[in-house]
């Protein structure tokens, strides 16, 4: 069944199998308890690696579950830790680290959605947002300065590493700009101890860091209400978008 299984893929997809498993050279392995289920996650395996898919435990395990619901029409396969060691171990396959940038993502698939994101941000300009991540070392000195004509090197000091994070959020045409969300480390900074109303969205958590939690908080208790009323003020659909990162930067610097 192994090499007609082996066969009609390799058929259907001029796959060299002496190169891609040595499984023919070893002399003893511990033989597969469902031996069609074992074939069918190998195919899987091989087609995903020719497609330079990374594959990991987790992938394979959760795999396995699905081609033996499929094969068997059963739900109590889980698919162990041990179930997968010896699947691995069975078929000789290794463990490798990711390396370089080989498989980049393909220029004119890029090209077609910048251009698509343009046409967005024209027509709809009031109603995308997008909203971007900083560190701020609000502690940290200058790292160069002027010197005299006597002097020939300036020794540093140790800098303070301590940060915040901030993040800043607007439509793609300026006109209306949400408050600053701050995230530190205190919940109840001494600072703001008799400060009652802040011009900013605040936030904490443990490194000062922003979390999912800390997002989901501040897109359903700040982003949803204020856009909203926004929309409402200048008649316009209560539809819009949010875009995390560098969009409109990227947008910007790509010529059209």
């Amino acid at each position: 069944m192994r090499d007609c299984y082996r066969r009609s893929w390799s058929r259907s997809n001029s796959v060299n199998f002496e190169w891609l498993s040595p499984l023919n050279k070893r002399k003893t392995f511990k033989r597969a308890k469902y031996p069609l289920l074992d074939e069918a996650l190998y195919i899987w395996f091989l087609q995903k690696r020719e497609c330079h898919i990374p594959v990991s435990q987790d992938l394979l395990t959760a795999q396995a579950t699905k081609l033996y619901l499929k094969l068997y029409n059963d739900e109590q396969f889980k698919g162990s830790r041990g179930c997968i060691v010896n699947f691995i171990k069975r078929h000789n396959i290794r463990f490798l680290q990711i390396t370089g940038e080989k498989l980049s993502n393909n220029a004119a698939t890029v090209d077609t959605y910048i251009e698509h994101s343009r046409s967005l941000v024209r027509h709809l300009s009031c109603q995308i947002f997008n909203a971007d991540e900083s560190g701020l070392y609000f502690k940290c000195i200058t790292s160069s300065t002027f010197v005299s004509v006597n002097e020939s090197s300036a020794p540093g000091r140790k800098g303070n590493k301590e940060r915040v994070t901030f993040m800043s959020c607007a439509n793609a045409d300026g006109s209306y700009k949400l408050p600053l969300m701050l995230i530190g480390k205190s919940k109840r900074p001494r600072a703001l101890e008799n400060v009652r109303e802040l011009p900013l969205y605040y936030a904490s958590s443990k490194n000062a860091w922003m979390t999912r939690q800390l997002f989901k908080d501040w897109f359903f208790n700040e982003f949803v209400p204020k856009v909203t009323a926004f929309l409402e003020g200048a008649n316009l659909p209560l539809t819009a978008r949010l875009v995390f990162g560098q969009l409109f930067r990227t947008l910007q610097h790509r010529p059209a």
